[in-house]
């Protein structure tokens, strides 16, 4: 493998581990600090739960006080969780204001998704991440990147972060 493509991969690496630590719920990283720092929306209240694409449960919620949520983006993968459960991965279907839906990857809704204390937070994003992981062979393969990487060098522009 390319030693380009091989340290863009490292990057990579970095970042979901760089991402899986940020967002970790635990003593060092307790909800308060989650919240203070927009990665966490707690309490929520359920308003309504339904089934929506590939029969996945969605929830649609509404945030009992004002948070920080200019880090939630619709999209973006979040876990759903309450403490002393265990937390269910999803995405955010959308957020605005202090209503939003997220869908969860799950076959049902959690017993506990009604009580009070539900919240959700960010995840790392692994599936971006691992997709983008599987794009640098391939595009090694097709030369695709080094014609790129060529016509870059011809135009002066520099890779700075290689």
């Amino acid at each position: 493998m390319h030693p380009h493509i091989h340290r863009l991969i490292q990057c990579i690496d970095l970042e979901e581990k760089e991402q899986a630590n940020r967002y970790q719920l635990d003593q060092t990283h307790t909800l308060r600090t989650l919240k203070a720092d927009g990665l966490a929306l707690h309490p929520l209240t359920v308003t309504r739960k339904g089934f929506g694409y590939a029969d996945y449960p969605e929830i649609s919620f509404r945030l009992k006080y004002p948070g920080e949520t200019h880090l939630f983006r619709d999209g973006a993968a979040i876990e759903c969780f309450k403490q002393d459960e265990d937390a269910v991965k999803g995405i955010l279907l959308n957020l605005e204001g202090k209503a939003g839906e997220f869908r969860l990857f799950a076959p049902d809704f959690p017993d506990w998704i009604e009580d009070d204390g539900v919240g959700i937070k960010l995840a790392p994003d692994t599936r971006t991440t691992g997709i983008m992981k599987k794009c640098w062979p391939i595009l090694k393969k097709t030369n695709a990147f080094f014609i790129y990487l060529r016509s870059c060098m011809a135009t002066n522009q520099i890779f700075h972060y290689l």
